[in-house]
């Protein structure tokens, strides 16, 4: 999996967003858990939503359990992220109380109750997927990076970070609270993904940075394996992977609207 670290320098670095925001579920998620019967195994009520800045601390507790220090996206990194590309970045949710098999998840202290009418039940981030735009076919370190200054000098030229007018979209995290691995959830986010990006016509491709044991997993979702990276980030040693879109399959999706 893709993952991402930086020094975190400042916890109180401002949100931006309102703490009960809320945003769209997406129902085909929850329907291919339940039809291949994960649902039923251990009490999971999952559901897909566009993710926010008011998501910042799960997704922070999730990014931390999930992969080592010099690897984690940091929270000035993840602020900047959901502020400038919201509309790519997905969090698999599942609905929870105080004795759900979801409230074990690290996440749960930060949840919020996607219900004001039952706030006693929470909507628990399980998994992610985070990611930017990019003007490059392939990752780079400047991609990887962020304007440290992006919420006062909004400059065209800086290269790091999301580039709006990019067709690549690259992720930088897809990740799954620890306690639920080996339940197939990453590959059926990581699949829910890819379509939902395909058909938006939001760009070409998608592209990620691998480590060797993990190619396998990249290629049976349908990413290539392009070699070795060039990016140093987090020690280097990673391959590129892309997923080329099909442009008459996003075309046509775009033109039924």
């Amino acid at each position: 999996m893709p993952r991402e670290w930086c020094s975190r320098r400042d916890q109180a670095t401002p949100v931006i967003a309102s703490p009960h925001a809320q945003t769209p579920r997406f129902a085909s998620f929850a329907e291919e858990m339940r039809s291949s019967r994960l649902e039923e195994k251990g009490n999971l009520h999952p559901y897909i939503q566009t993710l926010t800045v008011a998501d910042v601390d799960s997704c922070v507790a999730l990014e931390n359990a999930a992969f080592p220090e010099h690897e984690r996206c940091s929270r000035e990194k993840f602020i900047y992220r959901l502020n400038t590309s919201p509309e790519i970045a997905l969090g698999l949710f599942s609905t929870s109380d105080d004795n759900g098999l979801a409230s074990s998840s690290p996440t749960y202290p930060s949840a919020r109750p996607p219900d004001s009418q039952n706030p006693s039940k929470k909507g628990v981030l399980i998994g992610h997927v985070i990611a930017t735009k990019s003007s490059a076919s392939r990752v780079t370190d400047a991609s990887m990076d962020f304007p440290h200054d992006w919420q006062s000098n909004c400059s065209s030229t800086d290269t790091r970070g999301h580039q709006e007018s990019g067709r690549s979209i690259v992720v930088h995290s897809v990740a799954i609270v620890p306690n639920f691995h080996g339940r197939g959830m990453g590959k059926m986010m990581l699949k829910s993904y890819v379509q939902r990006m395909e058909t938006s016509g939001i760009g070409d491709r998608i592209i990620l940075l691998a480590h060797d044991e993990l190619i396998k997993f990249y290629e049976n979702s349908g990413f290539r394996d392009q070699g070795q990276s060039e990016v140093k980030f987090g020690g280097g040693g990673w391959n590129d992977m892309s997923y080329e879109f099909s442009p008459q399959k996003g075309f046509t999706d775009r033109e039924a609207v």
